[in-house]
């Protein structure tokens, strides 16, 4: 009998044609990974950069904070702290255009309007821009009214920042460097209604200062005019 012969070894595999080669596995698995972690940082930075808070910073509505603390210069060039108002009144702070005539704009205007019957509430109103007392002063020149209420000039008399009570209230991008308008409610415990981080303006200023003259203080859940606190 003959012996068998023995079995030919098995074909070698050229690295061509192995299929789990290190370039597909970068291709297939690492450069997706990448990807993915570069858009989320990209959209972090959108949100920091932009002064947004990410969506876990949020707080459910009706939140409510702290007034954010100021000194700033007012349009007889005197020296004034936000502090000095909380606990003692409610407050309805305006941030205006100080790139126009203080008396043009509207908001402003209703508070010059109604002035004494905001505080006939309980109310005092606070104007803020970027605008200097000259301005101030020269708006009233044109209009012929004078301003009853104060009128400040949002720079830090330190030096330290540029526009702090805009920042400190969200309506300065930090970016661009460009002033936002709005229009905030402090309650007499000095509680503004909170977005995320930042204190959250009222949706519809007109409509706001109407409740507040019939009695009626804005509802923190609504950010807007509503059945809340009254006088």
């Amino acid at each position: 009998m003959s012996s068998s012969s023995p079995a030919p070894p098995p074909p070698s595999v050229s690295p061509k044609e192995n299929p789990s080669s290190a370039s597909d596995l970068f291709r297939k698995y690492v450069l997706p990974v990448a990807g993915i972690l570069i858009a989320v940082l990209v959209i972090w930075r959108i949100r920091i950069d932009s002064g947004l808070p990410g969506p876990g910073a949020i707080p459910e509505r009706g939140a409510m904070m702290a007034a954010p603390r100021s000194i700033l210069t007012d349009q007889h060039r005197h020296m004034v702290k936000l502090e000095a108002y909380l606990g003692r009144t409610k407050l309805l702070i305006v941030f205006f255009d100080g790139t126009k005539p203080a008396h043009t704009d509207p908001i402003v205007a209703r508070l010059l309007k109604d002035h004494a019957a905001l505080l006939g509430q309980g109310v005092q109103p606070i104007a803020i821009s970027a605008a200097s007392p000259f301005a101030i002063t020269k708006s009233e020149e044109i209009s012929g009214k004078r301003f009853p209420f104060p009128v400040l000039m949002d720079v830090d008399p330190n030096g330290h920042t540029t526009y702090p009570a805009h920042r400190a209230w969200g309506l300065a991008d930090n970016r661009s460097e460009e002033l936002k308008t709005g229009v905030f409610v402090v309650d007499r415990a000095g509680l503004v209604p909170a977005r995320g981080l930042l204190p959250r303006p009222v949706v519809d200023p007109e409509a706001t200062i109407d409740a507040i003259l019939r009695g009626n203080w804005p509802d923190a859940a609504e950010g807007a005019a509503g059945p809340g606190e009254s006088k």
